[in-house]
This record gives C-alpha cells, structure tokens and sequence, in this order.
C-alpha cells in the first residue's frame, strides 16, 4: 500500500503497490516506480518544514526531534570520523574533487585531503562552510570521489544510477540501510490488506499502525511504500559489482 502521506505530498493518484523479492541477490522492491516529477513533488523540500508537518499528522513518532536528528553535532561527530577511518583504510590515494549525491547541508562530507567539496541536493538548505552546490555531475570536472548515502533506497532506477557514477568517477562509496522487508503469512493476509486500506481514511485510524525502520522491524503489519522504495542486502552489491 503506498503510504497516505506520501501520496499527500504528491503521488495521490496511485493507491497501491506490489513488493517483489529476488532470493538470487536479496533485494526488495516495490512496484511502483516514482515518476520525475512524482520525485520532485516528495523531495524538493525535502524534511523541511511542510514535508514534516504532512508526515507527522499521519506518523506522529516523525516529529521535529527526529526529524533534526541527522543534524545534531552528537551524530556528525561520531558518523564523520567512522567514514573517514573506513575511506583511508581502505583506498591508496587522496582525492581532489569529492561529490557527495544528496548530501543535505555537505555535514558528512568526509575530510580525507580533498581540494573541494561539492553536494548534490535537491532541496535548497544553506551548506556548511567550503562546500559547494551542484545540480548534476556535468558541473563539475571528473570528481575522484563520489559519495551516496542512503540514496539509492529512494531512486527508481538505481542501477542506471550507479552505471552514470561509475562513468565519472575513480571510486564509488554506496550506503543503505540494511536489509530487507520479510513476507510473513500476516502480511499476505487480504484481511489485514483490507483493514490497513480503511486506516487511510484518516490521519487518525493510520497513526495506531505507525514506525520506523520502513517495515523491516516487525513482520505483523502490512507493508507500506513510502519514501523507500529498495532495499538491500550484502549480496545485493556483491551482484552489482558483477554487473
């Protein structure tokens, strides 16, 4: 079912989704595919204040507070020095030029010797200082260095965006959240399909339903597509380095 909300901020027209699961490279994916300006509609701002008042009047545990967590110093102090520590650990050069795709306010940018620093973003926060806005990869020269965080779990075509990043750039750093949705026979059920679809009349039938981790946390309600739409596992980029 694709989430009430999300449907709100712009995909209102397409009520349901199926999840398919490929055993061969566990991933998981919904159906649905967002359009160009389906994607623009969700995410031109981005966690940004009308994006977080829709959310939490239909998932009130999306509050300001969690909301802004992935700007509190607490997490960029502890998430930055771990990338740092993983990219030097395990590449033999200094980069330049470092692009991070959707990269928020360029806050995770890794210091790892680079020039410049670039973010690619969709919504229009002011950046940290010595970081850059760009709109696509052609603005800038062949970066040596390109980094996407929790992007590919929202994209459509995420292949084809890999294919284009492995076309610019030396090396490539991937993260997703990990993991992905079990079907258990309650969330087969047509009874709960049907029960969950009558939630969506209003904000406060669906609220009850509601939790983070995108369903992967617990196997007892049906799924919902919202802002991810893949999910992956360790065996899923061992088949995209194959390809």
């Amino acid at each position: 079912m694709v989430s009430p909300w999300i449907r709100e901020l712009g995909v209102d027209a397409h009520r349901f989704s199926r999840y398919y699961f490929c055993p061969n490279c566990n991933v998981g994916y919904f159906s649905y595919r967002y359009s160009d300006n389906e994607m623009i509609r969700i995410y031109s701002e981005y966690r940004g204040e009308s994006y977080v008042k829709t959310r939490v009047r239909w998932e009130p545990w999306y509050d300001n507070n969690y909301n802004d967590a992935h700007d509190e110093i607490f997490w960029i102090k502890s998430r930055v020095p771990a990338l740092e520590n993983f990219l030097f650990s395990n590449l033999s050069f200094t980069p330049s030029v470092v692009v991070d795709i959707g990269g928020d306010r360029g806050q995770y940018i890794p210091k790892i010797g680079q020039l410049k620093s670039f973010v690619i973003e969709s919504s229009s926060k002011e950046l940290m200082p010595g970081v850059q806005r760009i709109f696509n990869l052609d603005n800038v020269q062949r970066p040596n260095r390109i980094i996407c965080s929790h992007v590919l779990e929202h994209v459509s075509k995420p292949l084809e965006l890999i294919e284009t990043f492995l076309s610019k750039t030396r090396t490539l750093y991937l993260e997703v959240p990990f993991w992905v949705p079990i079907i258990s026979r309650k969330r087969k059920s047509a009874i709960h399909f049907f029960r969950k679809q009558l939630k969506t009349i209003s904000p406060k039938y669906w609220q009850g339903d509601t939790e983070p981790m995108a369903g992967r946390k617990s196997q007892d309600t049906v799924l919902t597509q919202s802002e991810h739409i893949n999910f992956f596992a360790e065996e899923t980029f061992r088949e995209i380095a194959k390809r």
